[in-house]
């Protein structure tokens, strides 16, 4: 839930106070939570110009979400199926790739 819920935090979509979700970001004082979120954001830092357009370039159609069964299912738990639905009519979401 951790990278789901900062990186909603990080593109400006903040979780309601009193949500699960919210109690849950505790879990970013863990030692090895706080370490690989350093390990993120000094990445991002450090590709600042090549991320800060991400969010443009998905509502673009030029960059894909990708949701795989395990993040599509938390999205439609989650009440995120308006989001799902608006990638598809977008085409700026995919899914993973099929196995045979």
């Amino acid at each position: 839930m951790v990278p789901y819920v900062n990186g909603a935090q990080g593109q400006g979509n903040v979780v309601p106070a009193g949500t699960s979700s919210r109690r849950g970001r505790a879990v970013n004082q863990r030692p090895s939570v706080a370490a690989t979120t350093k390990d993120i954001t000094d990445m991002l830092a450090a590709n600042a110009g090549a991320m800060a357009d991400v969010a443009d370039l998905v509502e673009k159609g030029l960059f894909k979400r990708e949701y795989r069964d395990h993040r599509l299912e938390w999205m439609i738990v989650a009440g995120g199926i308006e989001v799902v639905t608006k990638g598809l009519e977008r085409d700026n979401i995919r899914f993973g790739p099929e196995f045979s």
